[in-house]
């Protein structure tokens, strides 16, 4: 069993090696190597102790979200490159003009993340919209922001620090931080008795 485990953690390995041959000439290299560590810490699946490249070579194979990280923070032509060795989650889009390190990105499914700035260690769920609203601007978010699953925060909007953003939540005003932000509560009302007609 511990061969078979080494065997597939060589293979995983030797398939990473052209975006760690990338990764090690990139200015961008210590956004990347927080954005590792900050995976393997929300993830939890026992990867602490392992270095820099194993780590990286786990999270490339076994989450896509992932990949389109990575290639977001190497550019469009190491990242394309990359497209053919790793493969990117195709509905989730990355367009952020100052990426802080340490964004983790869950699950990913049907997320735009469109932004003027993205701070530190923030954490964003699927069927998240970040973006533009017309002309008039794409949100700022602080450090460590926490954006649900559903929300949607768009427009010339700043996200202070240390903000939770509900799921399902439209954000389109100034969130000061420290606060967290969720719709307004479900209306429950009462049943009905409907009648059935016959149909003829």
């Amino acid at each position: 069993m511990g061969g078979l485990k080494a065997a597939r953690d060589l293979l995983r390995l030797l398939r990473a090696l052209p975006a760690l041959a990338v990764v090690r000439r990139s200015p961008r290299r210590p956004a990347i190597e927080r954005d590792v560590q900050r995976w393997v810490e929300c993830l939890r699946l026992g990867h602490e102790d392992e270095g820099f490249a194993r780590r990286t070579a786990w999270l490339l194979a076994a989450f896509p979200e992932f990949r389109n990280l990575l290639q977001f923070r190497l550019g469009r032509w190491p990242g394309s490159l990359l497209r053919f060795f790793h493969r990117p989650v195709p509905t989730l889009q990355i367009d952020v003009a100052d990426l802080g390190p340490g964004l983790f990105i869950q699950h990913g499914f049907a997320t735009i993340v469109v932004a003027e700035r993205i701070g530190a260690d923030c954490w964003i769920n699927q069927q998240v919209t970040l973006g533009h609203v017309y002309d008039r601007g794409a949100p700022v978010l602080g450090d460590r922001v926490t954006v649900a699953a559903g929300a949607v925060v768009v427009g010339p909007v700043v996200v202070g620090d240390d903000v939770t953003i509900g799921a399902n939540t439209t954000v389109v005003r100034d969130v000061p931080a420290g606060t967290v932000v969720v719709s307004a509560a479900p209306r429950y009302l009462p049943a009905r008795e409907v009648a059935v007609r016959p149909i003829g």
